[in-house]
């Protein structure tokens, strides 16, 4: 099925290799405090059988923590991708439509259709069954139904489309045929200071994350890790009564003063490396997948649940992988390659001469969550690859622990990231690694 009739987009078949990288991941945890209760088997089957991949589960005070061994690292998982996509939307030259910029999010609706949220200019883009476009709403502006910096889209019952604006930090309410039906400004919700992650699970239930403390209030501590609150929010919106916390965004904060007594703040900078903490959070069946850069794990936490403990963690028990010189070298290499100004080369190379690394690689790059509220665990790439359309990096490799017939790695074309997933298949936005040009692809899970 091509997008259009009138438009041949460039679409090479992807013969993909799942050929899974054996990679030692890193993880450092301690398990503390666990309850009597402990089922299931680490490693009790030959290597690469189902056996050796089951979970030991224990109950920590309410938590059931399931702990897998390092062997579904390099076990595949049974479901894997087609080896070409069903649909794709993207040209190389061609109606504006078709184009992207920064898609940044998409849904499949109840029909088979698409909806994909461009991130600039601000417009939610509806496509059928085939690719073909139907309609664009939204566009650049602060007005109803405009979009500053369009990053988030959930799919609501009734194929209602909830997007999620932080530019102008505004969710809007669009109808299957994309009229506005209401909107609403989130102004400081639950007391926090500002919103990371927005997160909608399956029946349309609202939680944002966010620090209660702003960079003002940090500015001597340096370098800092944010400590996100949990606020879920009503059907329009509405801020509810705050719950839990969760790790969040580490950052180094120099704030700039002058005046009398260096009262006036001139500027804050914030900067951020890739290998320190930073926080992840995706919508489930009822709350959210959180995680972490740092540990090979995923925590849930209900919308529903009073006390500040999540009610499930998931964590891989795996030998911790070494910062070494060489693949730092890699890293560094991959990063000057599309950089073609001297002047630009030479500003990098002092940064990375100056870095410092950690000892261990974070094993953790992104948390996904599909329709059914499964945590998918991105894997660290080295070298990493920045999609140019988005700026994400680009996640190839997936751990899914549950369930189990699906249990295992499942690899993604190349520079590639997951937008949308249910029980048939996965809708992702893959860049073209010769030409730069951003298509997203639909393909079906096989077996």
């Amino acid at each position: 099925m091509s997008p259009h009739p009138l438009i041949r987009p460039l679409v090479r078949p992807l013969a993909h290799r799942f050929t899974l990288l054996a990679l030692a991941i890193a993880c450092s945890f301690i398990l503390s405090g666990c309850g009597d209760a402990e089922r299931g088997d680490a490693g009790g089957g030959p290597p690469g059988s189902a056996a050796s991949v089951e979970p030991v589960v224990r109950d920590s005070a309410g938590t059931e923590i399931r702990e897998y061994p390092a062997a579904i690292l390099t076990h595949p998982a049974p479901r894997q991708l087609a080896e070409t996509p069903e649909v794709v939307i993207g040209v190389v030259e061609g109606p504006a439509a078709y184009q992207w910029t920064r898609p940044a999010a998409a849904v499949r609706l109840a029909g088979g259709g698409f909806a994909v949220a461009e991130q600039s200019p601000g417009e939610l883009r509806y496509f059928d069954a085939e690719g073909t476009h139907i309609r664009t709403v939204g566009g650049a502006g602060q007005g109803p139904g405009e979009f500053r910096q369009l990053t988030g889209l959930a799919r609501l019952p009734g194929d209602t489309l909830l997007a999620w604006d932080p530019g102008s930090l505004r969710l809007s309410w669009f109808t299957p045929e994309g009229e506005l039906v209401r909107d609403r400004a989130l102004e400081s919700p639950g007391g926090l200071q500002g919103i990371r992650h927005l997160t909608v699970d399956a029946e349309g239930g609202l939680l944002v994350f966010g620090p209660t403390a702003g960079w003002e209030e940090v500015e001597n501590q340096g370098r800092v890790r944010e400590s996100w609150r949990i606020v879920p929010l009503g059907p329009g919106g509405e801020a509810g009564t705050p719950f839990g916390a969760v790790p969040g965004t580490e950052r180094e904060v120099m704030v700039n003063r002058t005046g009398p007594g260096n009262e006036g703040i001139v500027s804050i900078e914030v900067r951020g490396r890739w290998w320190w903490g930073e926080g992840f959070a995706r919508g489930s069946d009822r709350g959210a997948w959180t995680g972490d850069r740092l540990q090979l794990e995923a925590r849930h936490v209900g919308a529903n649940v009073a006390n500040e403990a999540p009610d499930r963690i998931i964590r891989v028990q795996a030998p911790e992988r070494p910062f070494t010189r060489a693949l730092i070298d890699s890293a560094h290499a991959a990063e000057l390659a599309p950089i073609t100004d001297a002047e630009q080369r030479r500003l990098f190379q002092f940064d990375m001469d100056t870095r410092e690394y950690p000892e261990t690689v974070p094993p953790v790059e992104a948390i996904f969550a599909d329709q059914a509220g499964r945590v998918w665990i991105g894997l660290t790439p080295l070298p990493r690859r920045i999609l140019p359309s988005g700026g994400r990096t680009a996640v190839d490799r997936w751990l899914v622990p549950e369930p189990a017939e699906a249990r295992g790695i499942l690899t993604l074309p190349p520079m590639s990231v997951p937008l949308w997933a249910d029980d048939e298949g996965l809708l992702l936005l893959r860049n073209d690694p010769e030409l730069g040009v951003a298509y997203v692809e639909w393909y079906r899970f096989r077996l």
